[in-house]
């Protein structure tokens, strides 16, 4: 296999790879919350429940996409440096990763076909995407130190991946 075979398949498994396990609890730690925003947000607008797994599923195929996708917005603030705003834009920068991975799901349970578009979904989607990271950002400052490094941990991941990214504006 090629270098750039092998780049691809260990950055897709890297966000969940248990030989890392301190990247593997701040991807599962983000992953929850991006969940249980979701069904927030679901339950708000009383929309139909998704499953907590379906949408984890989701959530953990955009991991090893967010960085590339969002490499031509600029890189992610620190979460002890961010304000609302930051937070707020760097996660609007994972939307389009989500949206891939949404897809990609689709496709992997119900084979090839053109996606319903639902503007409520694309919304709720989007919304739990962009305001998990405030969230994160507000809670941050209380947070244990074992629960801050997980999430400094798969912030750099993004980040390493948005400086990688062919995306980047040179």
């Amino acid at each position: 296999m090629s270098n750039s075979v092998v780049n691809i398949l260990n950055n897709t498994v890297l966000p969940l790879d248990v030989r890392y396990p301190d990247l593997l609890v701040g991807s599962i730690q983000l992953i929850t919350l991006e969940v249980l925003m979701a069904k927030t947000i679901r339950k708000v607008l009383n929309m139909g429940n998704r499953g907590f797994i379906e949408l984890a599923l989701i959530h953990a195929v955009s991991l090893p996409m967010i960085g590339g996708f969002s490499g031509a917005f600029g890189q992610n603030t620190q979460y002890d440096n961010a304000t609302a705003t930051t937070s707020f834009q760097d996660g609007a920068k994972g939307v389009p990763a989500v949206f891939m991975a949404q897809y990609i799901t689709n496709v992997a349970t119900k084979g090839f076909h053109m996606p319903k578009v639902s503007m409520k979904e694309i919304l709720v989607t989007a919304a739990s995407k962009m305001l998990t990271r405030p969230l994160i950002t507000l809670m941050y400052p209380k947070l244990h130190k074992q629960l801050k490094d997980g999430f400094d941990i798969q912030n750099m991941l993004e980040i390493k991946q948005q400086m990688a990214s062919n995306l980047k504006m040179k």
